[in-house]
């Protein structure tokens, strides 16, 4: 399916769920079907000025096609072509600009941060990094889904296409919730290490960082949930990273709809901190917008309703390409080690975009 984002209209939408259950390609932004929306959504429910005149909180396509187990389905309007091969013939070329903030930035923001914990103002920051380059042509999207999907294991494969220069991809492993009937589910994800270094997620800092977490969102599903069970933290490796990772679910008590949902959850400390609004003020001194970078995307599908986190992907606006990546800044957090977290986190996509650089 990812081979009709080859069509050249816009804008488009790609996701597929973690095992390959479900995967809808959506087209299009002003159409008349009832039964499907997209929902986007920025880190702090805005974007920055290069993505915020060309999006929708909640976007109705004109066409669907949606494929799951039992079969495939398809809404609205007949797509405008078959899906196709990619008839790209120009040289990608990219160079890098540089990471914001810097070494020195972040360990200043770093030390701030501490000191905001010592005070008792915050428990946890995730602190941002943003490494840019200039690109000459477009990627080929197609073939950066297949790359994300060939190095990602039990990740969301997403993108979203809002012109031909402008465009965000990735492979996430955060849902930030899921609605079947009335089952809510959501997880924690926070607490890393190097793949084959799993042994130092058993420390206090990352369950504590982890822990955060879930105590967030538990919190949040008081609010409209019963019966919320969590499990004990476990291990994910989605690429050359490693995380903790706790199940959270609940019965829902009052319908709501998809916005409401998002507000109660979004963000969660994997994403800003805790407690939630101090830590999103703090944030406020990062030396840039996230945009789209640790927001939402997501979609209702009749009563069904599932969102994932925007981690873990690569955005271009015109001739600029960015790779966002962050870090969970708690008590017992080391400088050092958490410049190399974001280092490693953003390795899986250097592999990809460095084939290009010049």
């Amino acid at each position: 399916m990812k081979n009709f984002l080859n069509i050249g209209h816009y804008p488009k939408f790609y996701l597929k769920d973690r095992k390959g259950n479900f995967e809808f390609f959506a087209i299009g932004e002003n159409g008349s079907i009832s039964n499907f929306k997209i929902h986007l959504q920025g880190f702090n429910g805005n974007t920055d000025a290069t993505w915020e005149k060309n999006i929708k909180t909640t976007i109705i396509p004109e066409s669907v096609i949606i494929k799951k187990r039992d079969g495939t389905t398809f809404l609205g309007y007949p797509l405008p072509c078959t899906e196709g091969n990619n008839q790209q013939s120009v040289k990608t070329m990219i160079e890098e600009i540089g990471i914001v903030p810097d070494q020195t930035g972040y360990s200043e923001l770093f030390s701030k941060v501490q000191s905001s914990i010592k005070s008792g103002i915050l428990q946890k920051v995730v602190l941002a990094r943003k490494h840019s380059f200039k690109i000459t042509n477009s990627l080929d999207i197609v073939d950066l889904l297949n790359f994300f999907e060939s190095n990602s294991k039990d990740c969301y494969i997403y993108c979203i296409c809002l012109s031909p220069e402008q465009y965000c991809a990735g492979a996430s492993p955060e849902r930030l919730f899921k609605l079947d009937k009335q089952t809510i589910i959501s997880e924690a994800i926070a607490g890393t290490a190097s793949k084959g270094k799993e042994d130092e997620l058993a420390s206090i800092k990352n369950h504590h960082e982890n822990n955060l977490v879930g105590k967030h969102i538990v919190e949040r599903m008081q609010q409209f949930a019963s019966n919320i069970q969590i499990s004990k933290p476990f291990t994910i490796s989605p690429s050359n990273v490693s995380h903790l990772k706790c199940e959270i679910n609940g019965i829902i008590e009052r319908q709501f709809d998809f916005e409401q949902l998002a507000e109660f959850i979004h963000p969660t400390p994997a994403m800003a901190g805790y407690p939630q609004i101090p830590s999103m003020d703090f944030l406020k001194q990062e030396p840039f917008a996230r945009g789209l970078y640790s927001g939402l995307f997501g979609y209702e599908l009749n009563s069904d309703k599932e969102s994932i986190v925007l981690i873990r992907g690569i955005l271009v606006n015109k001739d600029k390409l960015d790779i966002y990546v962050g870090s969970g800044i708690v008590a017992g957090s080391s400088m050092a080690d958490e410049w190399n977290e974001l280092n490693n986190k953003e390795q899986m996509l250097l592999n990809y975009i460095n084939q290009f650089k010049v």
